[in-house]
């Protein structure tokens, strides 16, 4: 058939909506949300764990259908409430009247931060170990937000290590938090804080696969850095900081107006960056004709080691998750079911962590994804399927130029498709948590996310030959990277000065942006009800959706 034909049916082409788990996933959210916000919930995890086996039990001896749902919702969310209050004990009443003190911990570092500012300290979230001033015993594996100095002898600290550090304590418990990177330290369930001290010792190293993912990092950071010693410009850095998830190699004016034109996600290492690395992978597997099942196994474990490499972020691990999902069912089930694999996956991540729901990385990214699979994959294939340049003759007398014309349009249409819905699904998230609504950045990322896709599979190569020791070569395959990331950066700037590119807001209430995300999605599943060519104004219900709840729950605010 031709190209400028429909060659597909478009149930094909589009993630089927039986995604039975769905229920099992938003009945667990339920019960996470009812344990962490709601204030007069007994804490009886006993007794909800009872109610579940007793709802679960009913449920397998009732035959009734009409009777199984409300059974399996009651059943998981009583479960999701235990849970939460298992993994999550309440903070000593006593830590909110407890003032800052001096404090002497052992700590062990999960997260390791850098800045390009204060290059002589050590910062980051670790979980206490031992103290020598443990209050009431209930210090011990708490999580704790470090920033010291280093020590005499200057050693970085390392995630994975475990160090000896005095400073002045300060309990969270009880104190007003503004938002901001107090939000992330809720989100993380930090308890206390170490500052205006230093680290005393190194206790020990760390485990073998963190050890191996610090090794790896700081290998890949000086191949991806190489060919830009001595030079002015920052654009190594850029690379490393894309590649890595590095944003401290940033700096603070970068870093602002990445965030300004809501494209920072590019430098978060998630599901672009992951993706991007596993279809480099995919595509060198396939080329070297690996069979299909050993090349996912072969493409996991090394998307595994560079999830590693990047330092295991959340947001990187749920992306890996995402994609093992769908690869592995792909290899071994032959079933390409991308919304079924993405509900598994953030099931598995709140069945591991429960706070993943709270934080922000987490909110975005399935909402993000979950709007490109519900809203953009439709909007592409309606699009796509309307471009058919030659239509009004035969195949064999179209003109030389409408088949690479109708390619370029189609691949704009997909990518417009994509970017689009997920800014619908991010803009609530963003305006919620960092007070900017970008409108303007469908458009910039549109030409921005190929780039940096284009910009991270280089990155891929580059890192391989330059464990290969090859790293002349990739000092060369480095400096072609900076000439997408210097159009990159010039597009931000250029995106900035123009008028109403950005706007500051807030929403009147903390419910208004997950109410905003639910009804961008819901209209994406409505308009699936029906095939897409028959009333093609319903692609105008998501836009629709979030920008009433905008004008309805949202105030803009002056700029600082």
């Amino acid at each position: 058939m031709s190209l400028l034909s429909r060659t597909e049916p478009e149930a094909l082409r589009l993630p089927s909506l039986r995604v039975p788990l769905a229920w099992v996933l938003l009945s667990l959210i339920a019960g996470y949300t009812l344990a962490a916000t709601a204030t007069g919930l007994p804490r009886a995890p006993l007794v909800y764990v009872l109610v579940a086996t007793g709802a679960a039990l009913a449920c397998a001896a009732l035959r009734a259908p009409r009777f199984f749902l409300p059974l399996l919702v009651l059943s998981v969310t009583t479960s999701g409430i235990s849970h939460w209050q298992m993994r999550h004990p309440p903070e000593p009443e006593e830590w909110v009247n407890l003032p800052p003190r001096d404090a002497l911990l052992d700590i062990r570092v999960e997260q390791a931060f850098r800045s390009l500012a204060f290059p002589e300290r050590a910062m980051g979230l670790g979980r206490v170990v031992e103290s020598a001033h443990m209050p009431l015993g209930e210090l011990e594996d708490r999580r704790v937000h470090y920033s010291l100095a280093l020590c005499e002898e200057g050693l970085a600290v390392r995630r994975g290590d475990r160090i000896r550090a005095r400073g002045v304590m300060e309990y969270r418990s009880g104190r007003e938090h503004e938002g901001g990177f107090d939000a992330y330290l809720d989100a993380r369930q930090v308890a206390v804080t170490l500052r205006r001290g230093a680290v005393i010792e190194h206790q020990g190293n760390a485990s073998w696969h963190t050890a191996f993912g610090n090794a790896a990092n700081e290998r890949l950071t000086r191949i991806l850095l190489a060919g830009s010693e001595g030079k002015e410009h920052s654009y190594g850095r850029v690379f490393a900081a894309m590649l890595l998830g590095q944003k401290w190699m940033l700096g603070k004016e970068l870093r602002s107006g990445f965030v300004r034109s809501g494209t920072m996600h590019l430098f978060a290492v998630s599901g672009l960056h992951v993706a991007a690395v596993a279809l480099t992978f995919a595509l060198a597997l396939q080329l070297a004709r690996v069979p299909t099942r050993l090349a996912a196994v072969i493409g996991l474990v090394l998307l595994f080691g560079y999830v590693l490499a990047v330092g295991a972020p959340p947001s990187a691990v749920r992306a890996f998750s995402m994609v093992a999902f769908y690869w592995a069912a792909n290899a071994f089930l032959r079933q390409r079911e991308p919304l079924a694999a993405l509900v598994a996956s953030a099931l598995a991540v709140l069945l591991w962590d429960p706070r993943q729901l709270f934080a922000v990385g987490f909110q975005l990214s399935y909402a993000v994804v979950g709007s490109i699979l519900l809203i953009g994959l439709p909007l592409a294939a309606h699009l796509r399927d309307s471009i058919n340049l030659g239509r009004f003759m035969p195949e064999d007398l179209h003109p030389a130029w409408v088949a690479p014309t109708a390619t370029a349009l189609r691949w704009t249409a997909t990518a417009f498709s994509i970017s689009f819905a997920a800014s619908l699904g991010s803009m609530p998230l963003i305006i919620a948590y960092f007070g900017l609504f970008t409108p303007g950045a469908v458009l910039l990322n549109l030409a921005l996310i190929p780039a940096a896709s284009l910009a991270v599979m280089n990155g891929v190569l580059s890192a391989a030959v330059g464990m290969a020791g090859l790293e002349g070569v990739s000092a060369f395959l480095n400096r072609g990277a900076w000439t997408v990331l210097a159009l990159m950066l010039w597009m931000v700037e250029g995106a900035l000065r123009v008028p109403g590119f950005y706007f500051t807001m807030e929403w009147r209430t903390a419910a208004m942006p997950f109410l905003a995300i639910g009804a961008v999605l819901l209209s994406g599943v409505i308009m699936r009800f029906q095939p897409l060519s028959a009333t093609p104004w319903r692609f105008a219900l998501p836009p629709a959706a979030f920008l009433g709840l905008l004008m309805l729950g949202a105030v803009p605010v002056s700029p600082d």
